[in-house]
């Protein structure tokens, strides 16, 4: 794409906004003054650009997040408890949410939600309440993914998390040694 289809693509969105809107005007006293020649392409460009993100964040994410915030109202993940006697799916389905970023990684979902809930026991048969060796924490990784789909984000850094998914019907996962793994939908 050129630069003058660019350029021309953006004066069409401008000119789209309500002739009383701020940003058209500002916008407007921008590109008269680069035809005028008061203004250089990188001057003009970072001018255009700061607007555009402040229109951005001031009406476009706004607007984005209040229909987030209604969708999310009509469908409340808690309304979707199949096994309300479930601790682990109880605690996961009213303690987080779909999108939710977990900076410290498996580590802030289990603060979160709270190890307690996720029904594990020590060989004892004692509740676990605190994670302690690596046995224990793949044990509460695989608890964690019968419930929700977790992705990566090592764009936010190397252990952040985030829940794509939360399951509404809860996977059962059953290995046997040497065998390959069974999964079971738990009604």
């Amino acid at each position: 794409m050129t630069t003058e289809i660019m350029k021309q693509n953006l004066i069409d969105s401008i000119m789209d906004l309500e002739a009383d809107n701020p940003y058209k005007k500002q916008l407007l006293e921008i590109m008269k003054k680069y035809d005028e020649g008061e203004l250089t392409d990188i001057e003009s460009y970072l001018l255009i650009n700061d607007i555009l993100i402040r229109y951005d964040f001031d009406v476009i994410m706004p607007k984005e997040q209040k229909a987030i915030e209604e969708t999310r109202k009509s469908y409340e993940l808690s309304d979707f408890i199949c096994s309300p006697g479930d601790i682990t799916e109880v605690a996961i389905k009213t303690k987080t949410k779909i999108g939710q970023i977990f900076q410290k990684g498996y580590n802030g979902y289990y603060r979160t939600i709270g190890v307690e809930n996720l029904n594990m026991k020590d060989r004892n048969g004692n509740p676990i309440t605190k994670l302690s060796g690596g046995k224990q924490k793949a044990k509460a990784q695989e608890i964690i993914k019968q419930y929700t789909e977790i992705i990566n984000r090592p764009d936010l850094n190397k252990y952040a998390i985030q829940i794509a998914d939360i399951f509404e019907i809860p996977i059962m996962i059953r290995v046997s040694k040497g065998h390959s793994p069974l999964i079971y939908i738990v009604p």
